[in-house]
């Protein structure tokens, strides 16, 4: 998993290491998306959407789980002083998980009044 904007350069230098193994590199950058959850309320919402206590977690460590049907990657991250997670998860399911997020959103009113991706 890596950014979009670096992988032209990480492909390059992976490639210099692998000459002599019998390693394939296959670019998936478009299979695979993320959405984040971030602010005081994040640890909250990923506990109760996703069962999993990003609080015990390592920064930037992550575990696999679900967010109702839509099965992802759950890393901690931490901003703004409070930890939150990002979601890794194949883009067909990004809707669903979107969906989610703003589902849980109103039922309590949390977050901004933007829902721009």
């Amino acid at each position: 998993m890596s950014y979009a904007m670096i992988r032209e350069r990480l492909i390059e230098w992976l490639d210099k290491y692998i000459i002599m193994d019998d390693v394939t590199l296959t670019d998936e950058t478009s299979r695979y998306g993320t959405l984040a959850l971030e602010g005081p309320k994040a640890a909250a919402m990923v506990q109760e959407l996703a069962g999993i206590d990003v609080t015990k977690m390592e920064d930037l460590s992550f575990c696999d789980g679900a967010v109702g049907s839509v099965p992802c990657r759950v890393s901690k991250r931490f901003s703004w002083g409070n930890p939150g997670a990002e979601f890794f998860t194949e883009t067909a399911n990004l809707p669903a998980l979107w969906q989610f997020f703003l589902k849980r959103r109103e039922d309590t009113g949390a977050g901004r009044s933007d829902t721009r991706r």
